[in-house]
């Protein structure tokens, strides 16, 4: 004889995909640990400073690099500071348009770079400047 199903049927059906979905997720969300561990590795080249072509793909690669770990409270500013390198990077410094447009988006990134400062700071112990 089948049962009649339960008020409690649909409560246990979200509670097995809420704990299969956190199994799944589980190892792929970045970590503030991950983050400082990563950071700290590649703190050389995301210090700078850039001299040459050389360095600046590194400090490139550096920040993507972090970018890869970056956890949510910096994911966005991260990816935006890491946007601003890499344009940096390939800036044409014969270019006073360049130049100008390069700094107004430095300007603009300024709020990022401060939340990202002050993450790696107080969550990694780490005094960075991506800047400068």
């Amino acid at each position: 004889m089948r049962r009649p199903p339960t008020a409690l049927a649909p409560v246990a059906l979200a509670l097995t995909l809420a704990f299969g979905a956190t199994a799944c997720n589980r190892g792929t969300v970045p970590s503030a640990r991950a983050f400082c561990d990563r950071v700290e590795a590649r703190l050389a080249e995301l210090k700078g400073p850039v001299t040459d072509v050389e360095t600046a793909k590194k400090s490139v690669q550096a920040y993507r690099d972090v970018e890869a770990v970056a956890p949510a409270p910096v994911r966005d500013a991260w990816k935006t500071v890491t946007d601003l390198v890499e344009a940096a990077a390939s800036l044409d410094l014969t270019s006073t348009a360049a130049q100008s447009a390069f700094a107004e988006r430095a300007v603009a990134a300024d709020r990022q770079v401060r939340t990202i400062v002050t993450y790696t700071n107080d969550t990694c112990g780490v005094a960075l400047n991506p800047t400068g």
